[in-house]
């Protein structure tokens, strides 16, 4: 993965940022077309099959960690924490912020109302794309693109990236099992929030390491002079 991360130039970088969002875009015209309406219904009978007090108690303490208040604790655990703080604070939290902002105008663009369904929570805006699974996709994925550049080993990486994975998936799930979205809104939200950690991240880097390049220039203009 830092093999991957260190060899991949520019135009690589734009292909991307640019796959997500065009996945997301076709999505978006599926919204309109209603051509995964069976789908979505199918995806959520399935996840519902074995409800239960128990299995949905369990569910609904998986997507507090989509909540704003597990978002922001988070984002300043990023920052008080000393390994994290130079590195991982800032990026994250600002993908995590974009993609807050990206969401919220995005639900007022395409207005989708939420499934009319048993509906296990509160929210009552609209529903495309999920702001639960943009927010943790861009969150702890930019952790995880992170993760991949700084840590040392292939071991520490994968100990990363695993559980962040899991997470990901399970509160984007969960938002289904719960009837706050449908299948699609889920998928559209980590596409985007995929799109806007790689965007956050990469612009993270080229921006240190243009800034790392003057401080070395700086000696030898130093020296000529």
């Amino acid at each position: 993965m830092s093999k991957l991360w260190n060899n991949t130039n520019g135009a690589k970088r734009v292909v991307l940022v640019a796959l997500p969002v065009i996945l997301f875009g076709i999505i978006g015209f599926g919204l309109y077309a209603e051509i995964a309406v069976l789908f979505e219904h199918w995806v959520y009978y399935e996840s519902t099959e074995h409800m239960s007090p128990a299995l949905t108690f369990c569910v609904k303490a998986v997507t507090f960690f989509g909540s704003p208040l597990a978002v922001v604790a988070v984002c300043l655990a990023l920052f008080i924490i000393p390994v994290t703080r130079a590195n991982y604070a800032l990026p994250a939290s600002l993908s995590a912020f974009v993609a807050a902002c990206l969401s919220a105008a995005l639900k007022q663009f395409f207005a989708r109302p939420r499934p009319e369904l048993l509906r296990l929570t509160g929210e009552t805006n609209y529903s495309f794309p999920s702001g639960h699974a943009m927010i943790t996709m861009a969150l702890f994925s930019a952790i995880m693109l992170l993760a991949w550049k700084y840590m040392k080993t292939h071991e520490d990486r994968l100990v990363t990236t695993v559980p962040i994975v899991a997470l990901i998936t399970a509160v984007g799930l969960s938002r289904v099992y719960l009837g706050a979205h449908f299948i699609t809104d889920v998928v559209a939200g980590w596409c985007l929030g995929l799109a806007v950690a790689l965007c956050v991240v990469f612009t993270q880097d080229a921006i240190r390491t243009r800034y790392l390049k003057s401080q070395h220039q700086k000696p030898a203009d130093d020296t000529a002079e």
